[in-house]
């Protein structure tokens, strides 16, 4: 999904258009590479439009079609830019993985962490630089009792709309990483000391 609002921002970008096409059924690596290879020269947008899809996919083209148009002009604003990525994407995610509520969920949480950027430039390089962790790969309860101390601990943070983030900690790394950016003395200490139960 996220690969979609890239795409849309930049058609001529393989890695992403890629992964969208890909999605559409009927569509594998080779008229993915085939309808990119069109986009390379001119206006990438009406080279998809103009792309003639194979059979399998056309029930699926034109909302196709129509979501990747908005999302490039950018005639949707942000964050609705990213609800309507979510809508073109909700039927292929139930159609494609069979842990389609649990990934459904990722994406309502994504689309509350939207709201905290002004931009979607902005959203999209903060997800990649630093992405939260997504619930469909929680790999289930700790083994050993030092599991809890690494993969459970959870800081608060102020958001910058003023509501208070629970910031999930997946590793000591990104817990250390983390750490001088929480803005109070006692937070800090806290956040050291205390891992949740």
């Amino acid at each position: 999904m996220l690969a979609l609002l890239r795409w849309a921002q930049n058609p001529r970008g393989r890695i992403a258009g890629f992964r969208v096409l890909q999605l559409l059924p009927g569509v594998g690596p080779k008229t993915a590479a085939r309808l990119l290879d069109s986009t390379s020269e001119g206006d990438a947008i009406n080279a998809i439009r103009e792309f003639k899809p194979p059979s399998t996919t056309i029930d699926h083209w034109s909302d196709f079609i129509e979501t990747i148009s908005l999302l490039h002009k950018e005639s949707v604003g942000w964050p609705h830019a990213l609800e309507l990525a979510c809508k073109w994407y909700a039927p292929h995610l139930e159609r494609i993985y069979d842990d389609a509520m649990m990934r459904q969920a990722d994406l309502e949480q994504l689309a509350q962490i939207a709201f905290a950027y002004p931009s979607q430039e902005q959203f999209l390089t903060e997800l990649t630089l630093d992405p939260p962790d997504a619930t469909s790969d929680k790999a289930g309860a700790p083994l050993l009792d030092e599991d809890y101390l690494i993969s459970r601990p959870f800081i608060r943070l102020r958001a910058r709309n003023g509501g208070l983030c629970l910031f999930s900690i997946a590793s000591t790394a990104a817990f250390r990483r983390i750490l001088p950016l929480a803005p109070q003395r006692k937070l800090r200490r806290n956040a050291a000391y205390s891992t949740w139960q």
